[in-house]
């Protein structure tokens, strides 16, 4: 069988007003724990950097609206193609196969963020890192992004630099000096990011109860490691 080569450049979630509530949102990690014969409990850390699992939801008053795949088409919703956008994605992608860029409506972007390694290490590429949350410790968590949507400002010892200094990695993850910063500088970031993502299931039903008005129940995602 031949290997199924994925199209290039990744593809975006479409970002629909059908969506309805609620929304789901979960970190996951994984955790060996074997019991004592005195009942003591011993926990391993098997990953240190959560995956998260998304769930939404298109139903309710909030319906995909679609103009049909015929020809002609259905003339009170020409021009809505929402049915389409999102099984056109799960189709590109080949149910769970293929993997695509979420926009977190609510965790999308972050200011003068770390990167890694940190302090500059006289090298010119530097991984982009988002935190999540205050505490309980001190500093916040820090998680490697999986994609960059835009790289707004980059800062060494809190000062600006010109972007023609430096440019995104091909994975959109990384930021490429043309040089490398001095040994020991701080440099943080202003950006927006995506959560790479595939769907969690090789078959989605969608449901239709009105002429060309669909129901789709429950949507599942999960981020992947780029």
């Amino acid at each position: 069988m031949a290997f199924i080569q994925f199209p290039n450049p990744t593809p975006i979630f479409p970002a629909l007003p059908s969506q309805a509530w609620s929304v789901h949102k979960q970190p996951l990690f994984k955790t060996n724990t074997n019991v004592a014969i005195s009942g003591r409990e011993y926990q391993i850390a098997r990953q240190v950097i959560p995956r998260w699992e998304f769930t939404l939801s298109y139903g309710g008053e909030a319906w995909l609206r679609d103009q049909t795949q015929n020809n002609p088409i259905y003339g009170p919703l020409a021009g809505f193609r929402e049915l389409e956008q999102i099984a056109g994605l799960f189709l590109a992608c080949l149910g769970s196969y293929g993997e695509f860029y979420y926009i977190d409506p609510d965790d999308n972007s972050r200011l003068d963020q770390n990167t890694y390694p940190g302090p500059g290490a006289g090298i010119t590429t530097f991984l982009c890192l988002f935190n999540w949350g205050t505490g309980p410790f001190t500093p916040a968590a820090f998680y490697p992004v999986s994609g960059i949507q835009s790289l707004d400002a980059v800062y060494i010892n809190g000062v600006a630099q010109s972007p023609s200094t430096y440019s995104l990695d091909s994975t959109r993850t990384q930021i490429v000096f043309t040089s490398a910063p001095s040994s020991g500088v701080v440099i943080t970031a202003d950006f927006h990011f995506y959560f790479r993502c595939r769907f969690l299931a090789d078959v989605e039903e969608f449901s239709q109860w009105a002429k060309n008005l669909w129901e789709l129940k429950e949507l599942k995602f999960q981020s992947v490691k780029p």
